[in-house]
This record gives structure tokens, C-alpha cells and sequence, in this order.
């Protein structure tokens, strides 16, 4: 999950577990409130061990089995995003493994191809901003010109970028 969903889920009251590929970002992910911080190496689901409720699931197929299995019974995967390599993919191919042979029992999963929210729901998250109630940290910015090159930035160093 990326700081700006951790920082909306944690105003919410929600328990936030965020990861990262990056070892040296966890401590940035603690000193902005998320209650756990994980290197995420493929091995979260023996991590966390079925404690997650509700996952947003921003890097897509290539760790996708492992978010699943980081869910409780009746938890939510929401994929969000495919930021992650998923060769098959690109091919027009099925995903393979296809995400059905992985999906725990009692698990469910979705998706949604655009996250955005309602006129009154983002002025209420502007507000917050400009009010100091949400600490949303920029990690890098990057000029209309380069629009392609955060996706770039995440495969070359392996961050996510949100």
C-alpha cells in the first residue's frame, strides 16, 4: 500500500500493515504512522499469516499469490494495479499461473480499473491536505514531459511508485 492509502486508511481507524521493496524506506513507512512496515520478499504470507482484512493490491500478478495468502478468513484483495512484471500478460495470454488456483478458501478477490473517488469524498481529501490532517509525503516528483518514467523508476529500483 503506498503512504498517501496508508495515511487515508489510518484517519479512517484502520490498522495499516504497508509494505516495500526497498529496505531502506521501512523506516520512512514507520515515521508516517503505519503500525507495521514489511520488506516485502515474497514471503508475507508467512509474515503477516492470515491477519489482513482488507489488502490493496497495487503491484499485481507478480505477488498477488502472496497477498492472498496474507488474508484472514473472509478478507478482500483489491488489485489495483499492475506495477509488477507479469510477462504473460503482456502476450494477450492468460496469467500463469491462473489466480484461481491460488485464491485461499473463504477468500475473495477484486479489482477496479480506476480509483476515483466521488466530487465530495476528494474535497473532503483536499481539505484534509491543506489542513494538515493528512501528511502525504512526495517522494519524487516528476514534470508532464516525463510522465512515462515513474513506471521506469519502479522496475529500475524495485520501489513502488504512488
Amino acid at each position: 500500500m503506498g503512504l498517501a492509502a496508508a495515511t487515508l486508511a489510518k484517519a479512517a481507524g484502520m490498522t495499516v500493515i504497508s509494505t516495500t521493496r526497498n529496505i531502506s524506506k521501512i523506516q520512512g513507512l514507520e515515521d508516517h504512522g503505519v503500525d507495521e512496515a514489511l520488506l516485502d520478499d515474497g514471503e508475507l504470507a508467512r509474515k503477516i499469516g492470515g491477519r489482513v482484512n482488507v489488502a490493496l493490491q497495487v503491484t499485481g500478478f507478480s505477488n498477488l499469490a502472496d497477498t492472498l495468502g496474507s488474508m484472514a478468513p473472509l478478507g478482500v484483495t483489491c488489485l489495483v494495479g499492475v506495477l509488477g512484471e507479469y510477462s504473460d500478460v503482456h502476450s494477450g495470454a492468460l496469467i500463469s499461473p491462473h489466480p484461481i488456483s491460488y485464491i485461499p478458501h473463504s477468500v475473495r478477490l477484486t479489482t477496479r480499473t480506476g480509483l476515483w473517488p466521488g466530487k465530495n469524498e476528494m474535497q473532503t481529501w483536499v481539505t484534509g491536505m491543506e489542513e494538515g490532517i493528512y501528511n502525504m509525503p512526495i517522494d519524487k516528483i516528476f514534470s508532464f514531459e516525463q510522465i512515462g518514467k515513474p513506471c521506469a523508476a519502479e522496475k529500475r529500483m524495485g520501489d513502488w511508485v504512488g
